[in-house]
């Protein structure tokens, strides 16, 4: 990029001692930076300021020097620490001038001051400060340690109950992410803000789609490990073709297509559950080695998030392939540019472990051969049986693929049909999430009405075409809920069902 491209640039502050926004806007309008967006809230947090500004690379970066050089913080990476001092001085006056002229030097802010000449013991002073870093903590605790012997000065990182809102949501989402966020930590608050802050014209209340933001990833996090269930379906489809479907706890289902000539999977979690899902496979019999290719439905974190972790070709839309690259699950459709679709893929990728590796063999292009409406972009066989591969319209996302098979009586719906009375509670309340966090998890929610109306249309003629040739129902695999059959009242759950825990295995 060009020195003097213009761009947008997103930048958390901490108000300095006596420093103010005013002079933050001046310094940034000095340098011909336009601000777009501002969020500040002392009822919240007094301690932060959210600013985007547009302009050129070399100008942002010259005001980060000037707001610096002027005792503003600059959130990255950095954990704020906490310093707690306590000092007997008599008189205790000039511990108090001579302490709080270095913080200020140091940057430094206050949390609390107490002194007292006529109390108990008019000698002890105490105050508990924050330090943007722990280098600039540490160096404080020396000079306070030379100039009062005797001093106690301690850095802590347990008291989260002193610090601001914007700070233990930080340590929070380190908690969730095992400390690994990226982007850094307070540039991700700073973005999780903007999007609340573009929801309250939905009517979101702003501190309650920050915790929401939250609650997801911690509900993801805790889905995991001792607490990982998945709910099952065995369905023999044709003659040497059977059907494994996998409800995981917070996400999409990952498919299995068994024949003796091989093992294909449709879709494959989070990322966040590889492990719990081996760990399973394991358990219950299924030989993951056979594995000889994935057919990942759409870009989504819960559908293609754990495609990474294997060494088989990855088959996708060449549009699932752009909405995974520019990490905008809104690619390619009419929110596009919408910061609240962007920071949602943002969040659910970092959460949901994102992992879909970085080589795909993309179907080729739509051409002159549709199915009720839908462009085959190419056919396959598994287990003796044909699948074309669908191109979607685009109204949950761009690049959603539909499999459907004549030979077995087989639709994949992906997230376009659900299945959603078919979801246990904790699943219907997880799902939840997203439809508060982006208003709707379809991205043309306009677009997707008449595609579902032509998708259940294909569905229910495909449904009489099986039952005229077999006698049997149309199965239909939902990208969440159970393998379903076409009735006239809607989708209802096919097969037998079957529970698993790692602890008590398959019931």
């Amino acid at each position: 990029m060009s020195p003097n491209t213009s761009s947008d640039f997103h930048l958390t502050l901490c108000p300095a001692p006596g420093g103010s926004i005013e002079e933050i806007c001046t310094i940034l309008s000095s340098l011909h930076l336009s601000i777009g967006r501002i969020r500040f809230d002392e009822d919240i947090d007094p301690g932060y300021l959210f600013v985007s500004v547009s302009g050129c690379r070399a100008a942002y970066e010259s005001s980060i020097e000037l707001l610096q050089a002027a005792g503003y913080w600059i959130m990255h990476d950095q954990d704020p620490e906490i310093i707690s001092i306590e000092i007997y001085h008599d008189p205790v006056h000039p511990v108090i001038v001579s302490l709080l002229s270095k913080a200020q030097e140091q940057g430094l802010r206050i949390l609390s001051l107490d002194a007292d000449d006529r109390g108990k013991d008019p000698s002890r002073f105490r105050a508990t400060c924050i330090s943007p870093s722990v280098p600039v903590a540490e160096a404080f605790q020396s000079w306070v340690q030379e100039q009062f012997p005797g001093a106690l000065c301690n850095i802590s990182d347990d008291d989260a109950h002193k610090r601001g809102f914007y700070d233990t949501y930080a340590a929070s989402i380190r908690a969730i992410t095992d400390g690994t966020a990226r982007p850094p930590v307070y540039d991700l608050v700073n973005r999780f803000s903007h999007a609340s802050q573009s929801l309250t014209w939905f009517l979101r209340d702003y501190l309650t789609t920050l915790r929401r933001a939250l609650e997801n990833g911690e509900e993801l996090q805790k889905s995991c490990t001792d607490a990982f269930s998945a709910t099952i379906q065995k369905i023999p489809v044709a003659e040497n073709l059977i059907l494994h479907c996998f409800q995981l706890p917070c996400g999409g289902n990952i498919f299995l297509l068994d024949s003796p000539q091989e093992l294909v999977m449709v879709d494959t979690g989070y990322g966040l559950y590889h492990d719990d899902v081996m760990q399973m496979f394991a358990a219950i019999g299924i030989d993951i080695s056979r594995l000889t290719r994935i057919i990942i439905t759409h870009g989504d974190s819960d559908h293609c998030g754990a495609a990474g972790y294997f060494s088989v070709p990855v088959c996708a839309h060449e549009g699932t392939g752009k909405v995974i690259a520019t990490r905008n699950r809104a690619t390619g459709s009419i929110h596009e540019d919408w910061i609240v679709q962007e920071v949602y893929t943002l969040m659910i990728n970092l959460f949901g472990r994102m992992h879909p590796g970085e080589s795909f063999q993309f179907f080729p292009p739509a051409g002159d051969e549709y199915i009720e409406g839908f462009a085959v972009l190419d056919r396959m066989e598994i287990g003796g049986c044909e699948f074309f591969i669908l191109e979607s319209h685009g109204g949950h996302q761009h690049g959603l693929i539909y499999l459907y098979s004549r030979d077995a009586g087989l639709l994949f719906t992906s997230d376009t049909i659900l299945n959603l009375s078919g979801l246990t509670e904790g699943r219907r309340r997880y799902n939840g999430f997203a439809v508060y966090l982006v208003t709707t998890v379809n991205v043309d929610p306009a677009l997707v009405k008449t595609e579902r109306a032509a998708l259940t249309a294909l569905a229910r003629k495909a449904d009489d075409l099986w039952h005229t040739k077999t006698g049997h129902p149309l199965y239909v695999a939902c990208g969440h809920g159970p393998v379903s059959v076409v009735t006239d009242s809607g989708l209802v759950r096919t097969g037998t069902t079957m529970q698993y825990t790692h602890v008590s295995g398959l019931t």
